[in-house]
């Protein structure tokens, strides 16, 4: 008995599966679930591109602070360059201006003796 069942569902089924309408049915599943597919691979794509260009203008910034701290620090150094000159030229000339004094004493007291 159990057998006849069985063979009887597989009949029906078999039946119920070749008939058009199911056909139609399944193949409206199958593409819905295809477009489901689609749609959830070209947010995820969207999703993952999004994060590439976050990543990408994060990178780009942290390279622009770097180069402005970059140039901030030459500046810098340049004006301490061009201040420790400047200090060293006042000093010289500080330098040359006594040793031009001296001479001047020396001659004055050499012209008086």
């Amino acid at each position: 008995m159990a057998v006849r069942v069985e063979a009887a569902i597989r009949e029906r089924v078999e039946s119920e599966l070749a008939c058009e309408r199911v056909q139609q049915q399944v193949a409206a599943m199958v593409a819905a679930g295809r477009q489901k597919l689609r749609e959830e691979v070209q947010a995820q794509l969207e999703r993952e591109k999004q994060a590439l260009l976050a990543e990408a203008r994060r990178k780009e910034e942290q390279k622009r602070k770097e180069q402005e701290e970059l140039e901030r620090m030459l500046e810098e150094n340049q004006r301490k360059v061009e201040e420790a000159q400047r200090r060293a030229a006042e000093a010289r000339a500080r330098e040359e201006g006594l040793r031009h004094k001296e001479r001047e004493s020396v001659n004055a007291v050499g012209w008086r003796v």
